[in-house]
C-alpha cells in the first residue's frame, strides 16, 4: 500500500532529517510578537555575557535581543530534528514482534480464504 509518492516520501523524509526549512525563523503573529521571549522564559534560559560567560541582567532590553539572536540562528540553521518516532516505533516493533506476526498471519489467512 503506497500513501504517496515516492517524491513526495523523499522530500518528506529530507525535510524531517534536515531539521525543517532553513530561511523561515520563528513566525511572529500581532498577537505573538515576541513568541521566543516566552518560550525562553518558561524554560528558565536567561541572557548570557558572550564575552565572559557571565549572567547579565534579565530586564526587557536583554531578552528581546537575546529573542533576536535566537530567532536569527534558527533562519540560518533550522531546528535540529528529534527522532524520537523511529525511537518509538523500534520499541513498539521489539516488545510487540510476536503479536505483530500473529495478526499478519491472520492476516494472509483471512485473505487466501476470502
Amino acid at each position: 500500500m503506497v500513501f504517496m509518492s515516492t517524491k513526495v516520501e523523499t522530500e518528506r523524509k529530507k525535510k524531517y532529517h534536515s531539521g525543517g526549512t532553513p530561511n523561515k525563523g520563528i513566525p511572529i503573529t500581532p498577537t505573538n510578537p515576541r513568541p521566543l521571549e516566552g518560550w525562553a522564559k518558561s524554560k528558565k534560559i536567561r541572557p548570557r555575557n558572550l564575552e565572559t560567560n557571565a549572567f547579565i541582567k534579565n530586564n526587557a532590553e536583554n531578552r528581546d535581543a537575546m529573542g533576536y539572536l535566537m530567532n536569527r540562528k534558527i533562519k540560518w540553521f533550522g531546528i535540529e530534528p528529534t527522532p524520537f518516532i523511529d525511537e518509538a516505533r523500534e520499541y513498539a516493533e521489539q516488545n510487540n514482534r510476536a503479536r505483530l506476526e500473529e495478526a499478519i498471519k491472520k492476516d494472509i489467512e483471512n485473505s487466501l480464504n476470502f
